[in-house]
């Protein structure tokens, strides 16, 4: 009981923002999507899928991870500021690294999905 007091206390004192919440939920549903997509073409490189497939799966993952790409900026940013303003640091810091890994990842994505997608138009 003592320590749903502290928890409840603690949430009063910095609660997270509607907007704040929705944008981290976003960022963790389009990370598995994109890791959804990116395991699929692997798996249809093995079992032979049809080059429209494959070409639709790559379209899908790099808008996805464009989108990633902002929405992890977005949170990134405003970590940031919560940070500084607040001072919670070691939420903020495990968000903030999870924020760079997600960039790192989506980059990769993006860059893996064009490469394979132009060299797959041919020359």
């Amino acid at each position: 009981m003592q320590t749903e007091n502290i928890f409840i206390r603690q949430l009063k004192k910095h609660p997270l923002s509607f907007l704040y919440r929705l944008i981290k939920n976003i960022v963790f549903s389009l990370f598995l999507f994109c890791l959804v997509l990116l395991v699929l073409y692997i798996a249809g490189n093995y079992q032979n899928f049809q080059t429209e497939s494959q070409q639709l799966i790559l379209s899908t993952l790099s808008f996805s991870s464009i989108v990633l790409l902002i929405f992890s900026i977005l949170i990134f940013g405003e970590t940031i500021i919560r940070l500084i303003t607040k001072g919670e640091k070691l939420k903020s810091v495990a968000v903030l690294l999870t924020m760079i890994f997600n960039i790192l990842f989506s980059i990769f994505c993006m860059s893996f999905s064009n490469i394979v997608y132009y060299l797959s138009e041919g020359f």
